[in-house]
């Protein structure tokens, strides 16, 4: 709460972004951004992001289970496992900071994007350095 709310609302107040300690440590405030897709939302975040071209963001994950000396049917494509009758899943997902990274990309160029059907987050956290040695 104090990185996140306490220190970049008492820094806004007086018109700072950084700041230096007398020890050295400086403390900077700067854009934080967060999403998060989950089962709740997965559904119409991943329709939003295939309607407006962003599907590259979206990646699969295969897992089969093949039994001992099915080794040459692990090699065969997914569409294939259907046609053999292979019990499989396929999972989609957008990495947590790839999701970040695509919501800070939009709303830096000011270009729409869902924020709710991304359960997005955008805010200031501060951030202290300390010196170097």
């Amino acid at each position: 709460a104090v990185r996140e709310y306490k220190l970049p609302e008492a820094m806004a107040e007086v018109g700072l972004s950084e700041f230096k300690l007398s020890n050295g440590a400086k403390v900077t405030v700067k854009n934080y951004y967060a999403g998060k897709i989950d089962d709740e939302n997965r559904g119409p975040c991943f329709e939003w992001l295939r309607n407006n071209n962003h599907d590259g963001l979206i990646k699969h994950e295969i897992n089969v289970a093949i039994g001992k000396g099915d080794d040459e049917i692990a090699k065969q494509i997914a569409e294939f496992l259907k046609k053999i009758g292979m019990t499989f899943s396929d999972k989609e997902s957008v990495h947590y900071q790839t999701l970040a990274a695509f919501i800070r990309e939009q709303v830096e160029s000011g270009t729409a994007c869902p924020m709710d059907l991304c359960k997005a987050f955008v805010g200031r956290k501060a951030k202290v350095t300390q010196p170097k040695g």
